[in-house]
């Protein structure tokens, strides 16, 4: 019994590790946008924003 506390423990400590290790770090090349001026009569105005993975885990961006 005592043999397998160890072997889940060891498991654990593994998988945290693990977790700890792996981790996606956005960074973003823009952080602010000028739209400067506009009619008032258009319906939205955009831009774009990008974003660098400086992590070594796989970065996940959902809408």
């Amino acid at each position: 019994m005592m043999t397998l506390k160890r072997n889940m423990m060891l498991w654990a400590l593994c998988l945290v590790s693990l977790a700890a290790t792996a981790q996606s770090v956005p960074s973003w090349l823009e952080t602010t946008h000028d739209f400067g001026k506009f009619r008032d009569s258009l319906k939205s105005v955009s831009t774009t924003m990008r974003v660098v993975n400086r992590g070594d885990s796989a970065l996940v961006i959902t809408r």
